[in-house]
């Protein structure tokens, strides 16, 4: 659907801010780092699908609790 279609799938975020303020959690033994919810924010904006941004609105939400 054009509409879904990512803007710019490339936010301009630095891996290793990404890397270090990423959480670590262990999943079946393994060390696995999810990105922060304010990088996760930025991703989601600058994929501009229709469920990427529905989704950054439920993730505001999150920060504010």
């Amino acid at each position: 659907h054009a509409s879904d279609r990512g803007r710019d799938a490339r936010p301009n975020l630095n891996f290793d801010e990404l890397w270090a303020e990423a959480a670590v959690v262990t999943i079946g033994g393994v060390e696995v780092r999810i990105a922060s919810v304010p990088h996760l924010i930025r991703m989601k904006v600058a994929a501009g699908r229709t469920q990427d941004l529905a989704d950054v609105e439920r993730l505001r939400a999150k920060l504010l609790d």
